[in-house]
């Protein structure tokens, strides 16, 4: 099978990068013309991208003020990697990012506690290098994607999928902490967890639909792309806000098959949501 359609750029992330055997199988399964199509985006500039467009979100609900002076933490986690980006409030440009573990799925207690160790670390670097140990300069803190599926069964005051953000933050970093197991450093400092989610009602723009959806995404071009990640692959459209239209999981372990079956399925997946056959 090596003459699939591939009309839409797929950004591999993840594991992907770590496993470019995997990722020279899936490129093999398209037709020459369409290989290039299948980029690999690194960690910096999955978080960078990652982290201006949920600021965009948090600016459209009224979260940061014009003129605010301090910085927002982005924590943008996938099943295989993920990134920490810090951005300035008042420009939002984005200062650095960081690269960081995933939540990876049944992990082990060690690797569990690793990773929240990792997290601290950072979030303690980040107070210390941009403010200080002053909390009250982190206006926000954003958690996204895994970090909302890691506390989706819990009492975690996360905002529930497809439902409206609050019209001010309601919890703060330490809330979340307390389930999360890192991040207690950021204390008072407000904090969101969403995943696709709607403005509060009172800042939807007159003539705006009130149920418009809103996505975190690393897309850059008007153009629908692929989000290939660890646990799953996601048709995205820059005009619908970033939700991903169309996902399916990847098959457990594709990384260490011994065989193509599992890349050549999820090549089929992606040639079947393309327009050229």
């Amino acid at each position: 099978m090596t003459n699939l359609c591939l009309d839409y750029t797929a950004y591999a992330t993840g594991d992907w990068r770590e496993f470019p055997d995997k990722l020279e199988q899936l490129r093999a399964c398209f037709r020459p013309q369409d290989r290039h199509r299948i980029q690999v985006l690194s960690q910096a500039e999955e978080g960078r991208k990652q982290g201006a467009s949920a600021f965009r979100i948090v600016k459209l609900a009224g979260y940061i003020p014009d003129q605010t002076e301090g910085i927002v933490i982005v924590i943008g986690a996938g099943r295989g990697s993920a990134q920490i980006t810090v951005l300035d409030c008042k420009s939002g440009n984005v200062l650095v990012t960081y690269p960081a573990p995933g939540f990876r799925t049944n992990e082990t207690a060690g690797v569990a506690i690793a990773r929240k160790n990792i997290y601290d670390l950072i979030l303690d670097g980040i107070l210390s290098e941009f403010v200080g140990y002053d909390t009250n300069s982190v206006k926000l803190v954003v958690g996204i994607d895994a970090v909302y599926h890691s506390l989706r069964n819990t009492a975690a005051p996360i905002t529930l999928d497809y439902s409206h953000l609050p019209s001010t933050p309601v919890a703060t970093a330490g809330d979340f902490a307390t389930f999360l197991g890192f991040g207690h450093r950021l204390g008072s400092a407000p904090m969101v967890v969403f995943r696709n989610v709607m403005l509060p009602p009172n800042m939807v723009r007159p003539g705006s639909p009130a149920n418009a959806t809103y996505k975190v995404h690393f897309l850059s071009k008007a153009e629908p792309a692929f989000d290939l990640g660890t646990k799953k692959v996601a048709l995205l459209f820059p005009a619908n806000h970033g939700r991903q239209s169309q996902h399916t999981e990847l098959p457990d372990d594709w990384q260490y098959e011994t065989t193509s079956d599992s890349v050549a399925q999820i090549a089929r997946w992606m040639s079947e949501r393309t327009t050229a056959h």
